[in-house]
């Protein structure tokens, strides 16, 4: 191994912190803010499970983006951390070594 440890954007959410994210239902005034899921590029419909990420804003169909944050602990259109770094050290406590 060369030593090189992975950052916490490296890392993916535990299922407790990945389900305390926000999710909302798309509904028509949502449509200014959000037309299309970045991942998998489907226009939103009403009633679909959007996760609005707290600290960017970014939304996402909640089960495109579920798939990404189990992988990695960051947005997926800017990369900023999703949880603040008090948060993130729990995520680390659950993570095993």
């Amino acid at each position: 191994m060369s030593g090189w440890v992975a950052g916490p954007a490296y890392r993916g959410l535990s299922r407790g912190v990945l389900d305390s994210l926000p999710v909302v239902s798309f509904a028509a005034e949502h449509a200014r803010k959000f037309s299309e899921c970045p991942i998998c590029l489907t226009e939103y419909s009403a009633g679909e499970k959007l996760r609005v990420l707290p600290v960017c804003c970014h939304g996402f169909h909640a089960r495109c983006v579920d798939v990404w944050l189990v992988s990695r602990a960051s947005c997926p259109s800017c990369r900023r951390l999703v949880v603040a770094p008090a948060e993130g050290l729990a995520l680390h406590k659950e993570l095993p070594v």
